[in-house]
């Protein structure tokens, strides 16, 4: 047994050299200083969030929920694993990020400054969103570009229901990416907090495809949806899109104009985005508290899920 683990350690070790060695000419490129020692964590992580995706929510899914599950059409069960990855990938960046936000590193410099649990946090979602990029061109038809590697809101038919996946994770993976210079990871850990609204969204999604559209537990969780939404994305996150803006604006002559630009514009769309949802999320949840959709659309069963 212990030779054995001698072999997975010697593994893992040269595995890291070998990270380590590929990432030297990639930093040299961007100009990232702290990729290497986070390099082999965000491969790692993108090997994760595929295994995920093809292994761990099937399996997980035919497990608990094989009726459910079985009875899901190609399109809609793609779907159903893609949000169980992105539970995943909430489950691992919130609690990092709670960990990351008294770091005094990163509140002595708001722009510069840098920390060796951020640069992980970074490299985990990093990793997830250039699986999200990949995944989206392989397995959806509809390819489309916005500041958020999860989903976004097209229907105001019901609270936050996901009418199609548009979004490539591009502009999140390259932010976080970015970091590495290092380049405001005292920000990068804060927006990454926005994701706490992520779990009722895919809990909303799941409860529409499982038969409990309309019941109460999804009011429930439609009301946490809510209020997470505004309290995480349009309070906290209008808070700190203005001191994110005021910082890029004081070091606007000490980066390159293009990654001050990429910054400014993608939190400006990003933010843009939210209040767009946010509308559309309280047009839905007023329809369901008034009925209204609960006389135009019959209750799915089971047998006749998407």
């Amino acid at each position: 047994m212990a030779h054995l683990l001698d072999k997975f350690t010697s593994a893992f070790e040269a595995c890291d050299y070998l990270f380590r060695e590929i990432s030297r000419p990639v930093a040299g490129v961007f100009g990232l200083e702290n990729l290497g020692p986070h390099f082999d964590v965000m491969v790692y992580s993108f090997v994760l969030f595929n295994l995920a995706r093809t292994v761990f929510v099937p399996g997980l899914s035919r497990l608990f929920f094989n009726r459910i599950y079985g009875d899901l059409d190609r399109k809609t069960r793609n779907k159903w694993n893609c949000r169980g990855v992105s539970l995943i990938h909430v489950a691992f960046v919130i609690p990092l990020a709670i960990r990351c936000l008294d770091s005094p590193a990163l509140s002595a410099d708001r722009a510069f400054g840098w920390d060796e649990r951020a640069g992980t946090l970074f490299a985990i979602a990093a990793g997830y969103f250039l699986w999200d990029t990949i995944d989206t061109i392989t397995h959806f038809e509809a390819f489309g570009f916005v500041a958020h590697g999860s989903c976004h809101f097209a229907d105001n038919r019901s609270v936050a229901r996901i009418y199609q996946r548009r979004s490539a994770g591009t502009a999140c993976f390259f932010v976080y990416f970015l970091c590495f210079r290092p380049f405001l990871a005292y920000y990068a850990v804060r927006c990454l907090l926005w994701e706490g609204s992520t779990i009722f969204l895919n809990l909303h999604w799941y409860m529409d495809k499982s038969g409990f559209s309309g019941s109460r537990i999804q009011l429930i969780n439609g009301c946490f949806l809510l209020l997470s939404f505004i309290a995480l994305r349009i309070i906290y996150g209008g808070f700190i899109s203005f001191e994110f803006f005021r910082t890029v604006l004081q070091v606007r002559n000490e980066v390159p104009l293009a990654v001050s630009l990429y910054y400014a514009c993608g939190n400006a769309v990003l933010q843009s985005l939210n209040w767009i949802w946010m509308i559309a999320i309280l047009k839905g949840f007023k329809k369901r508290m008034s009925g209204s959709e609960a006389k135009s659309e019959p209750q799915v069963s089971h047998r006749k899920l998407e």
